[in-house]
C-alpha cells in the first residue's frame, strides 16, 4: 500500500514542478498559482485513474496465479512429470518389442516358405507376381528378384500336352484346370527346357469380405511319381503280356482234354477239369483287365463308336447271364421299354464288357431268392442303362472310391468275392471315353442301383470307314462334320 502512495506522490510533485518551471518562465504568478491548483487536480485524477488500473492488474495477476497453481496441484494429483516419461518409456519399450516380434515372425515364415518342396507364387489382382519362393525359382529357371511385377503368364510357362495353357484363362475356374490335369497332364517347362510334370492348386486371397486382393498358386511337384507309375505300368504290362502266354497254352490243353475225353473221365475228374477251365478263364479275364489298366492310363485305350442298339444289347446280355443266376436261385429279368428307343453312339465291344461286369457284380453280391433287373430308358439326349438288385447293398462311406483302382469294400461284401477291384475302375473309364457318366445308389440290406448313360446318335458316317473318336467332353461325341448324314432324329 505504501507503493502506491508513494508512487501517486511522485507523480503530481512531478507535474506540479513541470507546470511551475511553465509558469515561472512565462512571469504569471497568478497563472501559477492557478496552474498549481490545476496540476494538482490533474495529478490526483490521474493518479486515481493509474492506481486504479494498477489494481485491476493485480486482481487478474492473482487470478492467474491462482488458475496455476489450482493447475499444478491437479497435474500433480493426477499424474506427475516423472510418471508420465516413465508410462512413454514403457510404451515405447512394448512398441520396439512388437516390432522385434514381428520382425522374428516375418523371418521365420520367409525361411519356411523358401523351404517348401511346393512352388509358391503370389499374385496380385491383375495377375502380377508378388511372391516367388526357391522351388518356383526351380521350376522355371528365373530367380525372385528378375520377375517380380511381372504378369504370371510371362513367367510360368505350362503346358497340357503339346498345349499351352494359359494361366490368367484358369485362375477363376480351378476345376477346369484340374480336369485338363487329370486328362492330359500338366507341365511346366524352365527357360532351359527342362520338363516338370505338375499339379496346381489356386486359392484367391481377400482381407475383407467385399474385397480380392489377389491369388496364391501352389505347385506341386509330381515328376518323380510320374515316372513311378511309368515303371509300373511297364511292368504291369510286361508281366501280363508274359503271363498271358503260358495261359493260352493251359487253355488250350484244358479244351482239348474236355473235347477229346470229358465224356470217358470219372465225375471226379471232370470236375477237376471244369475248375482248371473256370479258373484259367477268370486268370484270362485279370490279365485283359491288367492290360487294360495300363493303357487307360497311357492314353492308348481306344474305342470303335457305332450305331447300336442298346435294348438288343442289354437283352442278350441277361439272356447269357440267365444261368449264372439261376444256379444262385436269383431271379434275373430284362424290363422292356414301353417305347421305341434310339440307338446309341457306342463300341458294342466295351459296353458290352461294361453291362456283364455289373449283371456279374450283382449276381455275385445279391443272396440266393434275391432279384436283378437290368432296363434301358430315355434321358434327354441320352439312354440310360440300369442294373437294380436287391442284394446286400454297399456302405455310404465306401461309395466314393466304389470306382478306383484296386479299391474293396472291407465287409460282408468280401465273402466269396475273387475280385480285383478293376471291373468299375475300367467300365467308368469306358462310359466316360463315350461321353456318358456312371453313378450308384445303395443302402446296405436294401440293394444297390448301378446306371450309367451313353448319347444318343443322331448322325453318323455313310461310307464303311469309321473316322469317329470318342472325345473325353463329358458331353457326348465329336463326329467327322465331312462325313455325316442323318440317321435318327426326334
Amino acid at each position: 500500500m505504501k507503493l502506491k502512495i508513494r508512487g501517486k506522490v511522485f507523480l503530481s510533485m512531478l507535474l506540479g514542478i513541470l507546470f511551475f518551471v511553465v509558469s515561472w518562465i512565462s512571469g504569471s504568478w497568478f497563472s501559477l498559482a492557478g496552474g498549481i491548483l490545476i496540476i494538482l487536480g490533474l495529478a490526483l485524477t490521474i493518479s486515481y485513474f493509474y492506481s486504479s488500473g494498477i489494481r485491476k492488474l493485480e486482481i487478474s495477476l492473482e487470478k492467474v496465479g491462482k488458475t496455476v497453481l489450482n493447475t499444478e496441484k491437479e497435474m500433480k494429483k493426477n499424474m506427475d512429470v516423472e510418471d508420465l516419461s516413465k508410462t512413454f518409456e514403457v510404451l515405447l519399450n512394448q512398441v520396439q518389442d512388437k516390432e522385434k516380434t514381428l520382425s522374428k515372425q516375418e523371418s521365420e515364415m520367409e525361411t519356411m516358405l523358401q523351404a517348401l518342396s511346393e512352388a509358391v507364387v503370389a499374385v496380385d489382382q491383375n495377375l502380377r507376381i508378388l511372391v516367388f519362393n526357391k522351388m518356383a525359382e526351380t521350376f522355371t529357371g528365373l530367380t525372385s528378384k528378375a520377375i517380380t511385377g511381372k504378369p504370371l503368364d510371362e513367367v510360368i510357362l505350362v503346358y497340357g500336352g503339346d498345349e499351352r495353357i494359359i494361366l490368367s484363362n484358369y485362375i477363376h475356374k480351378p476345376e477346369e484346370l484340374a480336369t485338363i490335369h487329370r486328362e492330359k497332364g500338366l507341365q511346366i517347362r524352365s527357360q532351359a527346357g527342362k520338363i516338370y510334370h505338375v499339379s496346381i492348386l489356386i486359392a484367391a486371397v481377400s482381407f475383407s469380405a467385399s474385397e480380392n486382393n489377389g491369388y496364391i498358386l501352389t505347385i506341386y511337384d509330381e515328376t518323380n511319381q510320374r515316372a513311378l507309375e511309368e515303371m509300373k505300368l511297364d511292368f504291369v504290362s510286361m508281366a501280363a503280356h508274359e503271363l498271358r502266354t503260358p495261359l493260352t497254352v493251359i487253355r488250350g490243353y484244358a479244351e482239348l482234354l474236355n473235347s477229346e475225353i470229358g465224356d470217358k473221365l470219372s465225375p471226379e475228374h471232370q470236375e477237376h477239369l471244369h475248375r482248371l477251365t473256370y479258373n484259367a478263364s477268370n486268370l484270362g479275364t485279370l490279365i485283359d483287365n491288367l492290360l487294360n489298366v495300363s493303357r487307360i492310363e497311357r492314353g492308348s485305350y481306344k474305342i470303335d463308336p457305332m450305331p447300336l442298339d442298346m435294348v438288343s444289347l442289354a437283352r442278350n446280355v441277361v439272356t447269357d447271364m440267365l444261368d449264372q443266376a439261376n444256379s444262385k436261385g436269383q431271379k434275373l429279368t430284362f424290363m422292356e421299354p414301353m417305347e421305341k428307343l434310339p440307338p446309341v453312339m457306342a463300341d458294342r465291344i466295351r459296353i458290352n464288357q461294361v453291362l456283364t461286369n455289373l449283371v456279374t457284380n450283382a449276381i455275385t453280391y445279391t443272396p440266393v431268392g434275391e432279384s436283378i433287373t437290368v432296363s434301358v430308358y430315355r434321358k434327354d439326349s441320352f439312354l440310360e442303362i440300369s442294373v437294380k438288385d436287391t442284394g446286400i447293398g454297399i456302405p455310404t462311406e465306401a461309395i466314393p472310391k466304389l470306382f478306383t483302382k484296386f479299391f474293396r469294400v472291407s465287409s460282408v461284401l468280401e465273402q466269396g468275392s475273387k475280385g480285383t477291384g478293376l471291373g468299375l475302375f475300367i467300365s467308368k473309364s469306358i462310359i466316360a471315353m463315350h461321353g456318358g457318366e456312371i453313378n450308384v445308389e445303395s443302402e446296405v440290406g436294401k440293394g444297390s442301383n448301378f446306371h450309367f448313360t451313353i448319347p444318343i446318335a443322331t448322325t453318323v458316317a455313310t461310307d464303311q470307314a469309321i473316322p469317329y473318336q470318342a472325345m473325353k467332353s463329358g458331353r457326348g461325341i465329336t463326329l467327322n462334320p465331312e462325313r455325316i448324314a442323318h440317321l435318327y432324329s426326334n
